[in-house]
């Protein structure tokens, strides 16, 4: 939905956006070299069982090791609702 589509926006056309701001959720760890131009502030909550937090963490890292810029930040104690907070806070 819209967080995954965030990340396949950048990897598909990443100097048509400024930034990208997904909110919970991932993207394949393989096309990091095709995103890394956009910065990406991502969003995930620590008891998401809908969409694994370990791939927005694993995207912070793997963007950052190749020189992109990322932000992360994760919610504690909060199911799959970070957007929420996400939005109070951007």
């Amino acid at each position: 939905m819209g967080g995954v589509e965030s990340w396949g926006a950048i990897t598909r056309n990443p100097e048509l956006f400024a930034a990208a701001v997904p909110v919970c959720d991932g993207w394949r760890l393989d096309d990091v070299p095709k995103m890394a131009s956009a910065p990406v502030w991502a969003f995930h909550c620590e008891r998401d069982s809908t969409e694994p937090l370990q791939l927005s963490r694993d995207l912070k890292a793997a963007i950052t090791k190749t020189g992109g810029v990322a932000k992360y930040t994760e919610y504690p104690g909060i199911g799959h609702n970070s957007w929420t907070k996400a939005c109070d806070e951007t």
